[in-house]
């Protein structure tokens, strides 16, 4: 019987090596396999050119000129607010609008220039501030003729 049991023994033994051997040639087989497919997969190519001007405004400017050869509408939104020019993104998207920036108590000669160029007769003014602080009360006066509308959001 003791030799019975010493085969069995030595068969589970043997059996437990080998499943630590296939384990072990399992995991280096993934590990192979992993930097074979690491190494070959290509970069991917992307064009990119970088846009900007010295301020701001200039950079909303450029990006305009770039993007829309005309718009119907413009979206303003101040400079110094940075939540205002991330959340008229949708809107910017789904009305086809460009963003323009503006100081909180004034419109830049180019912004009113890039308005002109680009044929715009309706905009949105996306600052949440008091009325007396806001671009709005400028709006009136300084706009291009024929400049219908514009709201606040």
């Amino acid at each position: 019987m003791s030799v019975e049991n010493d085969k069995e023994k030595g068969g589970v033994k043997l059996r437990t090596k080998l499943r630590k051997l296939g384990v072990l040639l399992g995991l280096l087989l993934t590990f192979w396999l992993l930097e074979v497919a690491i190494a070959s997969a290509a970069p991917l190519s992307c064009q990119t050119t970088r846009v900007f001007g010295d301020t701001c405004i200039e950079t909303g400017i450029y990006i305009s000129q770039i993007g829309w050869q005309q718009a119907g509408t413009v979206l303003f939104a101040r400079t110094d607010d940075v939540p205002d020019s991330l959340v008229s993104v949708p809107l910017s998207h789904r009305l086809n609008a460009p963003i323009l920036l503006t100081y909180p108590a004034q419109l830049e000669p180019p912004v009113l220039t890039e308005i002109e160029r680009l044929g715009a007769k309706h905009g949105f003014i996306s600052n949440p501030i008091e009325e007396k602080n806001s671009v709005r009360q400028f709006f009136k006066s300084r706009l291009p003729l024929g400049f219908t509308k514009n709201l606040r959001l």
